[in-house]
């Protein structure tokens, strides 16, 4: 990856740009120590940042100082919507309150340990906090006071606490994977899941407070050892990221098989993407994954550390921090400010045609040939590969022979023609009936920004009548995503 020096933002490599979001180095922050946690303004004009050596609070804009307001090791950090008001919980259990310009407005010791996690309410008139002591306490906001302190079901240490405009409750996950949700006025618990993985190690609302996703890691038993009595070794861990949907309290989406544990989870603007510090025996990585999608869609070596990273709520912004006190401030793009949330369940491929029923359904044998199809906004080839998996996806269906490539390629190349998608229907019907077909698929792919669009139509060989159309749009897509609209399109082609 390319390297931009300009003061700091040398140590940061510059992420791949891809059709789907984009981060490019865009200013810098110096801090005096290792942050630990950092948090944006609701329009991204000012960042909080916890440190080993205390916190701080700065503008985004470029050539802004790093203003203490807090001395001594921080875990946790928050800053209201606004902007206006900013907290810093410590290793000693104290919350400290201030303004963006570094005035201290409170400070109190709600905690016997290490607070591990901050958030102001939507509103920012209070506090909740989480820490080493089990505790889970709503303060008020502009004085410290403890206005309730909520009731732990799990009995462990919550990782993660924040405020849900759902409901207008409070929301918490357990290290233990204990989903819980309280009123915040009285500290009852009004809701809780448990989720399937024994360990958490973070977790993060998206900004309407609808979406929480954690991540998590399980141990699994090799199979060489279940004709044996199993020892450490033959427990292997595995990691995953879960998101729940607050608004129905159940997890909807999984993103398995991801390497490493993830902290600093930070949703995008618009929750499409979720950021997360990946940290391995031999490195750390800041990645995106796309939430719909389930994909990891970057993937940046931290050459120095990466103990924090976050989007921010206005959608602009992202920014990674250094293990020696600099943060970097990627400008974004791809990311839009307040759009639905959408299906993040994965069903992103739609079938878009008037009729979704099957256009083949043969209760005779039937011969016929895909062809290649055409191409708007992409690469040529792409058509040829997407009629090579319809072939695929509909060949051995009953009654249905698809005829192979090669088959179609001889009788191209005794005609003299090129095989490709540019010879005319007319024409290649005409030489269709000479192999014995009786239908033909013709079809083109299309482009738009990040949606692809198949539709494909199919044609009668002795009537030239066209049997049908059908079309599926697959959203925010990428090459990768063909395959699965391909396999829905065929639900729409043929019937078992």
């Amino acid at each position: 990856m390319r390297a931009i020096c300009a003061g700091l933002l040398c140590l940061y490599p510059a992420f791949a740009q891809t059709d789907l979001i984009g981060l490019s180095p865009s200013s810098q922050i110096k801090t005096d120590s290792r942050p630990e946690a950092v948090a944006f303004s609701g329009d991204g004009s000012f960042i909080v940042i916890a440190t080993r050596s205390g916190a701080f609070v700065s503008a985004t804009r470029p050539n802004s100082g790093a203003q203490r307001f807090a001395s001594g090791p921080v875990r946790a950090a928050a800053i209201t919507r606004d902007g206006a008001n900013v907290a810093a919980g410590s290793e000693a259990g104290e919350i400290t309150l201030a303004t963006a310009a570094a005035a201290a407005v409170a400070r109190f010791r709600p905690h016997r340990g290490a607070v591990l996690s901050l958030s102001f309410s939507p509103d920012g008139s209070r506090l909740i906090s989480c820490g080493a002591d089990k505790g889970i306490v709503v303060s008020d906001a502009a004085n410290g006071r403890e206005m309730s302190r909520l009731a732990n079901p799990a009995g462990k240490v919550f990782v993660f606490v924040g405020f849900s405009a759902h409901n207008n409750s409070a929301v918490g996950v357990s290290e233990s994977g204990l989903v819980v949700e309280w009123d915040p006025a009285t500290g009852r618990v009004v809701r809780q899941t448990q989720d399937a993985d024994p360990a958490v190690f973070s977790g993060a609302l998206n900004d309407a407070g609808t979406l929480l996703a954690i991540s998590t890691e399980f141990a699994k038993l090799n199979k060489a050892a279940l004709n044996r009595t199993a020892s450490p070794s033959d427990f292997h861990r595995e990691e995953r990221l879960a998101i729940y949907d607050l608004t129905q309290g159940k997890m909807v989406k999984e993103i398995d098989g991801v390497d490493g544990q993830h902290r600093s989870l930070s949703f995008s603007a618009d929750s499409r993407y979720l950021s997360a510090v990946r940290e391995k025996v031999r490195g750390s990585f800041v990645s995106v994954y796309d939430v719909q999608r389930g994909t990891e869609v970057e993937s940046t070596p931290a050459q120095n550390g990466a103990p924090a990273a976050a989007f921010s709520p206005d959608g602009r912004w992202f920014t990674q921090a250094d293990t020696s006190g600099g943060l970097t401030i990627f400008a974004v793009t791809g990311v839009q400010r307040g759009a639905d949330v959408g299906d993040i369940s994965g069903k992103k491929y739609q079938i878009t045609s008037q009729q979704t029923a099957p256009l083949l359904a043969p209760a005779q044998p039937l011969r016929l040939a895909v062809m290649d199809l055409e191409v708007n906004g992409g690469d040529t080839s792409i058509g040829r590969a997407i009629a090579d998996q319809i072939r695929n996806r509909i060949n051995g269906t009953p009654n249905i022979e698809v005829i192979e490539r090669r088959a179609w390629a001889q009788v191209i190349n005794e005609q003299n023609l090129q095989m490709s998608d540019r010879i005319d229907p007319l024409t290649a019907v005409t030489l269709g009936r000479g192999l014995g077909l009786k239908k033909m698929i013709f079809g083109s792919i299309s482009k738009l920004d990040t949606t692809y669009t198949i539709n494909v139509r199919v044609i009668d060989v002795e009537t030239l009548k066209n049997d049908g159309e059908r079309e599926v749009t697959c959203q925010r897509c990428s090459l990768e995503d063909l395959p699965g609209a391909v396999a829905v399109l065929r639900t729409a082609l043929v019937r078992e």
